[in-house]
């Protein structure tokens, strides 16, 4: 229970940030099934950077999030004392 309270409070911006940036390529996708106009109208940004991309991003931001958050329980501080 002390791990997973040290990584929601140490971890957590970074997965938030994850789940926010999966939040944005989910509702991307759905606008550019919806309106295949979309791509023209935001421009050159959104062809390159696709959902799979967004998605991939966001599992290294909270896989690193999670490598240190344990790295710093096991070799940095500990959970009272950091």
């Amino acid at each position: 229970m002390e791990y997973l309270s040290f990584l929601l409070i140490y971890g957590g911006p970074f997965v938030l940030a994850g789940l926010l940036i999966l939040l944005f390529a989910y509702v991307t996708h759905r606008v550019r099934l919806k309106n295949p106009s979309f791509d023209a109208s935001m421009g050159k940004a959104v062809r390159i950077v696709s959902a799979k991309r967004f998605k991939e991003t966001a599992a290294v931001v909270i896989v690193v999030a999670v490598v240190i958050v344990l790295w710093w329980n096991g070799y940095g501080g500990d959970i009272d004392n950091p």
